[in-house]
């Protein structure tokens, strides 16, 4: 059997902020996408390792303005690809080698997690610049200065590649929490909670002749798209079912 390690990365990810607030749910808003974002890295960069898995703390500080300091544990099998917060710096930047490129073209949950972060500090004027303070394997720190600038240069680069960008995913799992005309509110595989348009005509014509007590079911069986698109300057992904597996079991 393979043999197991952990390996730990530090970083901290700091805000130029005038009053140095922020909202909670700005807050809850970094703290998921970062770990989403983390996570999705390692995933797409090392698909093969049996025991790759990626866990990510918040350390609790003493002082300072505000900042999050992360802990990152690495379960691994093998040798892993490197520093996960390097790479999350370089798209943040939009810094990335063309294996980044690469991964990044095929992982949706990667640039949802990377646009949230970038769009939420769009919108909040206050925040200057971005520092993120990373630790190497050889324990020497490394601070990177993105200016406010940068970030939205950044995102409008990511959607001007990005957007209109549709990814298909076949035999996904939503379960289902309601339906309101085309429209269902449910969680995807992932936990993911999602908002779904319905385009599958035989469908919608089944919930017509059913009144709807269909979706009292826990989940159904779907193909769904995921497209980005910029709605009045909102960068977000919607989701759009073409088509229902199951609609009668």
């Amino acid at each position: 059997m393979e043999q197991q390690e952990k390996r730990q990365e530090y970083f901290e990810l700091s805000f130029d902020i005038d009053d140095s607030r922020i909202p909670v749910g700005e807050l809850i808003m970094y703290l998921h996408n970062t770990e989403k974002l983390l996570k999705s890295i390692n995933e797409s960069l090392e698909p093969n390792q049996e025991y790759n898995n990626v866990e990510l703390d918040v350390l609790a500080l003493e002082k300072g303005s505000f900042t999050i300091a992360f802990a990152i544990t690495k379960t691994i099998g093998s040798f892993a690809w490197g520093i996960l917060a390097g790479v999350m710096a370089n798209l943040l930047t939009n810094n990335i080698t063309q294996k980044q490129k690469e991964f990044l073209s095929e992982n949706e949950k990667a640039i949802k997690s990377l646009v949230n972060i970038l769009n939420t500090i769009k919108n909040n004027s206050r925040i200057k610049k971005v520092f993120l303070i990373i630790e190497s394997t050889d324990g020497e720190k490394e601070k990177i200065t993105i200016s406010r600038e940068t970030l939205i240069n950044t995102l409008m680069d990511y959607h001007e590649k990005y957007g209109q960008r549709v990814w298909r995913k076949k035999n996904v799992t939503i379960k289902v929490d309601s339906l309101w005309g085309r429209k269902i509110l449910g969680q995807i595989n992932d936990g993911e909670w999602i908002t779904a348009e319905i385009e599958d005509v035989d469908f919608l014509k089944i919930i017509a002749s059913q009144n709807n007590s269909l979706f009292m079911k826990d989940s159904i069986n779907v193909d769904l798209e995921c497209i980005l698109k910029d709605d009045n300057g909102i960068i977000d992904y919607y989701y759009n079912i073409t088509k229902v597996h199951n609609p009668l079991m």
